[in-house]
């Protein structure tokens, strides 16, 4: 299906929290953008991150996602991070300094709708000149409680493989990931006192401009696709864009 998982054996972890109702979009991000800074602050952080972003939803797709049958997400933000393994994304929930920040947020509303470490395939990943200046895109998928994961896997990884041979996909993305959820960093959730996730899988693109993203949504191909070929037309499902903000690079 891909042509790498999770590079160099890394631990990636994605982690979704709303926005709470009593802050505006501009002083949310602005608190989150705090927080995150001081967190990095800490030695333990510094110590195991290899790379940390912030990925802020935006409404710019909002007339495009009609055709798949998605809608917007709610406000909030998606943390993107990767630490060299496990052990060390552990290291970091489980430091006393890193606990006590995050308390201090639930105080001003902080709440984590789902964290997870997880497997990443990388089905399409294309050097470009403009590298930290693309356009980011996701598309979650809530998977019911009841279903099997082996059971969504062998049906999503198939239309997943479908999107990532599409004539607009290997034309207009620069990057494309699916993001399926696994158990390792469990544990050291838990002891931060982060909800069990909820089942969800993610697909994530990355593409040289905003037109291009809007081109593949409106696409006759991608919309046949999803209208043929989608093997979970009745679960809910997110698409949008997003505004990344980079706050580690290690390579």
């Amino acid at each position: 299906m891909s042509s790498s998982v999770n590079k160099d054996h890394r631990c990636i972890g994605l982690g979704l929290h709303h926005a709470p109702v009593h802050l505006s979009k501009a002083e949310f991000e602005a608190k989150i953008n705090a927080l995150v800074d001081t967190c990095l602050a800490l030695p333990v952080c510094q110590r195991n991150f290899l790379k940390f972003e912030l990925m802020f939803p935006t409404d710019l797709l909002s007339n495009h996602i009609g055709g798949i049958g998605s809608i917007h997400p709610p406000d909030g933000v998606w943390v993107r991070y990767e630490s060299p393994t496990h052990e060390h994304l552990a290291e970091v929930l489980t430091d006393p300094e890193f606990h006590q920040l995050i308390a201090d947020a639930r105080d001003w509303g902080l709440d984590c709708d789902c964290s997870f470490s997880a497997d990443v395939s990388t089905k399409t990943d294309v050097a470009s000149s403009t590298p930290n200046n693309r356009a980011h895109g996701a598309w979650l998928i809530r998977i019911p409680s009841s279903m099997s994961g082996d059971d969504f896997q062998a049906k999503m990884v198939p239309f997943f493989d479908k999107i990532g041979a599409l004539p607009v996909t290997q034309k207009n993305v620069l990057k494309l990931t699916y993001w399926s959820q696994n158990t390792l960093a469990a544990d050291a959730y838990r002891a931060l006192g982060y909800p069990t996730p909820e089942p969800v899988a993610v697909i994530m693109a990355e593409y040289e401009t905003f037109d291009d993203m809007a081109e593949l949504m409106q696409d006759e191909g991608i919309r046949k696709l999803f209208a043929e070929d989608n093997p979970f037309p009745e679960l809910e499902t997110w698409c949008f864009s997003m505004d990344v903000v980079t706050k580690v690079n290690k390579g």
